[in-house]
C-alpha cells in the first residue's frame, strides 16, 4: 500500500508539473501576442487556450493533493485497523491467561512505537517519490554534454574564414549539404536565396551554437572546435535580425560589448551606431531604461541599440542576419550609416533580404536547399543571368510595386 501510495503521488506530480509548464507558456504567449490576437479578431481563440491550460493545471493540482491525500489516509487507516485488531486480539490473550498483563503492556507499547514510523515512511516516501521526478528532471539537464572544448586553443594567423564541405541536419534533416568557400581577411561576403535555404545557419555554425555534421570550418587558420568558447567569441561580433535587451539602461546594454569600456567609450559607439538621434529625446538620456527585452523602444532603436554594442567589442569579424528588414526608411538610413562603421576593415559576412545593400560585396553566394548554386560579385552574377539574376529582377520588380487609388 505504501509503495502504491508513493508511485501515486509521482505519477501525479509529473501531470501536475506538465499541465503547469504549459500553463505558464500558455500566458506568457497570451501577453506576447495580443496585437495579433486583436488584429485578426481572434483575442477568444487565444483566451480559450488559456482557459483550458489554467482548468487543467487546476485539475492537476486538485488531483495530486485529493489524490495522494486520500492514498496516504488509506494506508493509515488501514495501519490503525492493524493497531486496533492487534489491540483486541492482546487483550483477549491476557483475559485467556495465556499472557499477563505486563506482557499485554509491552506488547502494546512495541505496536505503537512500530505504527508511527510505518506512518511517517509511507508520507515521506510519497514526498521522496516528489523530489525524484525534480531530481530526474534537473539530471536530464545537466546530462546534456556541453561543445566539447580543447585545453588549449590554436594560435590564429588573421580573420580569414573557410568554410571546407560543411553538413549539417537538425533531427536527421539535412540543412546545410557540402558547403565550401572563403571569404579573405577585410573583405565582405553576402549571402542571399529564398527563405529556408540555411543562410542564418551558417552564421551560427561559424559562431559555434551547434556542431557541423561534417566537414570543417576554419577562422584564421585553426578549426573552431580547437577554439574554447571565450576564444571564438572574441573574434566575432553578431548583429542579428532579432534583438533582445536586457532590463536596465541604454548605456548598460551597450556596455555589454565590453565590460570594461569607459563613458567616453560608449558614448563614442552610440554615436556611430545613432543612439545619440533618439536618446536625447529620453528623460534620462543614454541612462534612460529599455525594459524587459528592450520593449520601452521601437524596433529601430533596439536595432541601433545592438549595433552600439557591436561598434564597442571591437571584434574583427562582423556577422550580420540583415539588420535592417522590416525598418521604416529613417531607421534604415541610421542604421546602415551605423552598420558602414562597423564594417569598416573587418572580415563582414551578412545575409541580405534587401539586396541593395549588398552590390558591393565581394562576393555573393547564392544558397538554396542547404548549397551553394552560384558565386560571384554582383555584376558577374547578373550577367550570368542564372538564379542571382533572377532572384535580383523579381525583388526589383516587387520594390517597384504601388496600390492604386
Amino acid at each position: 500500500m505504501s509503495q502504491w501510495a508513493a508511485g501515486f503521488a509521482r505519477r501525479s506530480d509529473e501531470r501536475n508539473h506538465r499541465s503547469a509548464a504549459d500553463a505558464a507558456g500558455r500566458i506568457v504567449e497570451y501577453a506576447q501576442s495580443q496585437d495579433v490576437f486583436r488584429a485578426f479578431g481572434r483575442e477568444g481563440e487565444g483566451a480559450r487556450k488559456l482557459d483550458d491550460a489554467i482548468v487543467e493545471q487546476h485539475r492537476a493540482g486538485r488531483a495530486q493533493i485529493f489524490g495522494a491525500g486520500t492514498a496516504l489516509s488509506l494506508f493509515a487507516l488501514i495501519i490503525q485497523f492493524g493497531f486496533v485488531g492487534a489491540i483486541l486480539f492482546g487483550t483477549h490473550l491476557a483475559l485467556g491467561g495465556e499472557i499477563d498483563a505486563a506482557e499485554l503492556v509491552v506488547l502494546l507499547v512495541l505496536l505503537v512505537r512500530f505504527v508511527e514510523p510505518m506512518l511517517t515512511a509511507a508520507s515521506v516516501g510519497s514526498a521522496l517519490q516528489i523530489g525524484r521526478n525534480s531530481l530526474e528532471r534537473t539530471d536530464r539537464l545537466l546530462s546534456r554534454q556541453p561543445l566539447p572544448e580543447p585545453d588549449r586553443s590554436q594560435s590564429l594567423s588573421g580573420s580569414a574564414i573557410k568554410f571546407e564541405n560543411v553538413r549539417f541536419a537538425y533531427n536527421d534533416i539535412t540543412v546545410i549539404n557540402g558547403i565550401s568557400f572563403e571569404v579573405n581577411q577585410g573583405t565582405t561576403t553576402a549571402i542571399v536565396g529564398p527563405s529556408g535555404g540555411g543562410k542564418t545557419t551558417l552564421l551560427k555554425l561559424l559562431a559555434r551554437f551547434w556542431d557541423v555534421s561534417s566537414g570543417t570550418i576554419q577562422i584564421g587558420g585553426a578549426d573552431i572546435r580547437e577554439l574554447s568558447a571565450q576564444d571564438l567569441m572574441a573574434q566575432l561580433t553578431m548583429v542579428f535580425q532579432d534583438v533582445y535587451l536586457i532590463d536596465g539602461t541604454i548605456a548598460e546594454n551597450i556596455r555589454m560589448g565590453q565590460p570594461n569600456a569607459v563613458s567616453e567609450d560608449i558614448e563614442c559607439a552610440a554615436r556611430q551606431a545613432q543612439v545619440l538621434e533618439f536618446v536625447d529625446r529620453l528623460p534620462n538620456g543614454i541612462d534612460s531604461q529599455v525594459g524587459e527585452g528592450g520593449t520601452k523602444l521601437s524596433g529601430g532603436e533596439r536595432q541601433r541599440v545592438s549595433i552600439a554594442r557591436a561598434l564597442l567589442k571591437d571584434a574583427p569579424i562582423v556577422l550580420l542576419d540583415e539588420a535592417t528588414s522590416a525598418l521604416d526608411p529613417i531607421n534604415e538610413a541610421a542604421i546602415t550609416a551605423g552598420l558602414r562603421s562597423l564594417r569598416q576593415d573587418k572580415t563582414t559576412i551578412v545575409v541580405a533580404h534587401r539586396l541593395h545593400t549588398i552590390r558591393r560585396a565581394d562576393q555573393i553566394l547564392f544558397l538554396e536547399n542547404g548549397r551553394i548554386v552560384e558565386r560571384g560579385t554582383h555584376n558577374e552574377l547578373i550577367n550570368a543571368k542564372g538564379r542571382y539574376s533572377e532572384f535580383w529582377h523579381s525583388r526589383m520588380r516587387a520594390s517597384s510595386w504601388k496600390l492604386k487609388a
